[in-house]
């Protein structure tokens, strides 16, 4: 601004300039080349034309008034302060995603038993150096100054949609981080990364005391996480908030509170009903390539691409997008003949979601779900509406008996069918006790990061809800409180998801099934397409860019209730188990 200053101030008192016409058309468009004769030319027409000049070679337009050069000086100079410092945030962006990426791989690496057996504890150090590295990113002074400057009312509106999302998303991150010891951090994903394999070792072994030191460790790691971050009502949630944001354990209390009054005498009643339904059929075990044959047929018969995928094995079954065309899932290993089918169908559920993110967010935050609970409606959609649904078989079913006859040949579709809709109170996977299981997770995990129970009394106090919620106990800990690896891996938070991903996904199936014409007739052909490009418009596009209650809203016109759930269960289960009369 000095420069234009001074020469305003020399212009002041000064005729208006005008350069030859063949120097004037060249501030519209490129900058002409300047030969010896033109030059000479300009300086023998006296110091007007050579001011002119002068001018013209800082980028200034001779023709313009005083005042206004200074004006566009200045808002060129904001134009381009704009342009650099936006073009500065998506490049740590895309650092941070590339961090994310290779922890997602050495995490597929670590779980899939894929790196030697004892190379657990060093792997669980890089990892950890991989978490600090994007928090550091995260609160570096150089993305503080650029989230201050972009989060300026003025400078945010400027901001497309996508921007905006990202400014937002970035922010709330790099505020809870810099309130988090990286310290903390590292201790905690050192001791989850080891906790995890020792978690499937006691769960073998069914000896939850194997597990007690790991998870009160980690249990305390949370608290103090929390305590860091601070909260308004409970320490648990500020761990809520990273799988459902905005979430809050007194909507969550009343949604559940509502579920359960109406599911819990559902669940007595299917109990007490004279018709019995037989899974012993399914009671046999698969060999260790049959469970990964098994997830490749139903994975791409439900429409996940293996040419941008692929399965693996793991204690614990997962899915993780770690690029656009790199989506894996893993499935577990199991003594039955359902869940070889029904869990990589729902890990094919979230690759379907990861492979349909719209790709011009994949070096942005944005390129992830909306929050867990909408990724798991759609594993759950898959995996229970639809892999538990009839139509699903009339097609898959006779593909099934002729790939696996040793397993499946003797069994018939309605007796299949009948199986694997059995319902009892140890059978986590089915569609009516599914949600009370979620629950009875979340009001644990609650109570322990509020202080409120210890985790050395975990098996008595899983033992008291289970009786008080299915009438039965555990008969060890192998099947009740060491079923699942969540805990073990830190996800405190995460299993609310699973009950609210449940409600959603009736809601919109509810409304798939008014959009798309013949659904049920078009899956039972063995078409599953439309219902797959319909959730891809719908829902996975949007990646991050709308929040759950925009989306729900959005594409239903409803928020998430539980009266659709009920209401489905009511229809299907009457009908299995021929009652009428709820």
């Amino acid at each position: 601004m000095l420069k234009v200053s001074r020469i305003q101030n020399h212009q002041s008192n000064t005729p208006k300039k005008v350069l030859p016409k063949t120097v004037q058309k060249d501030f519209a468009g490129n900058v002409p080349l300047m030969t010896g004769k033109t030059i000479r030319n300009l300086l023998s027409s006296g110091l007007q034309k050579a001011e002119g000049f002068m001018l013209y070679l800082m980028g200034v337009n001779p023709n313009t008034e005083p005042d206004d050069i200074e004006e566009s000086k200045i808002e060129e100079s904001e134009d381009e302060v704009f342009k650099n410092k936006l073009s500065t945030f998506k490049g740590v962006i895309e650092e941070i995603q590339a961090l994310q990426s290779i922890w997602y791989l050495a995490d597929w690496d670590n779980q899939t038993h894929a790196m030697p057996a004892k190379a657990n504890e060093y792997r669980a150090w890089q990892m950890s150096i991989l978490k600090q590295m994007i928090q550091k990113v995260l609160i570096s002074d150089e993305m503080s100054s650029l989230l201050e400057y972009l989060t300026d009312e003025a400078v945010f509106n400027k901001l497309n949609d996508i921007d905006k999302a990202q400014v937002k998303d970035i922010h709330k991150q790099n505020q809870m981080y810099k309130k988090v010891s990286p310290e903390v951090i590292q201790e905690l994903f050192e001791t989850t990364t080891v906790a995890h394999s020792v978690w499937a070792q006691a769960r073998d072994l069914n000896k939850f005391d194997l597990l007690v030191p790991y998870l009160e460790k980690i249990v305390s790691l949370k608290q103090q996480i929390a305590e860091m971050v601070g909260y308004k009502n409970s320490p648990y949630e500020v761990l809520l908030d990273f799988y459902e944001p905005g979430m809050t354990t007194q909507v969550l209390d009343k949604l559940f509170g509502e579920l359960k009054k109406d599911l819990l005498p559902i669940i007595q009643t299917i109990n007490k009903s004279p018709k019995k339904n037989d899974n012993s059929y399914l009671q046999r075990q698969l060999s260790p390539s049959a469970h990964i044959e098994i997830a490749k047929l139903v994975s791409e018969h439900v429409g996940f691409d293996l040419s941008r995928g692929r399965i693996g094995a793991a204690a614990q079954p997962f899915s993780n997008l770690i690029a656009p065309d790199d989506v894996v899932l893993a499935t577990g290993t199991y003594k039955d003949l359902w869940n070889p089918i029904g869990t990589p169908i729902h890990e094919a559920g979230h690759g379907l979601y990861n492979l349909a993110i719209d790709r011009n967010l994949s070096k942005t935050t944005l390129y992830d779900c909306s929050s867990y609970g909408i990724h798991e409606s759609q594993a759950r959609l898959y995996e229970a509406i639809i892999g538990q649904g009839l139509p699903f078989w009339k097609s898959l079913y006779p593909k099934l008996q002729e790939k696996f006859p040793e397993y499946y040949k003797s069994i018939s579709l309605e007796k299949f069918y009948e199986a694997i809709n059995f319902v009892e109170p140890f059978n986590q996977v089915d569609e009516v006790t599914y949600n009370m299981h979620a629950i009875l997770r979340y009001e644990i995990e609650r109570d322990l990061i509020e202080g409120r129970i210890q985790v050395k009394n975990l098996p008595k106090i899983w033992d008291k809800k289970m009786k008080e919620y299915f009438g039965v106990v555990s008969p060890e800990d192998a099947h009740g409180v060491l079923q699942d690896g969540h805990w073990s891996s830190g996800d405190f938070g995460y299993f609310p998801s699973y009950a609210l991903g449940t409600l959603y996904s009736i809601q919109f199936y509810n409304q798939a099934k008014k959009e798309i014409p013949d659904l049920e007739g078009e899956i039972a052909k063995g078409n599953m397409l439309p219902l797959k490009n319909w959730l891809g418009e719908k829902i996975h596009k949007y990646g991050k860019l709308q929040t759950p209650d925009e989306i729900i809203q959005r594409v239903t016109g409803k928020r998430i209730e539980h009266k659709q759930f009920i209401d489905y269960i009511k229809e299907k289960y009457g009908k299995l188990y021929a009652i009428s009369n709820w």
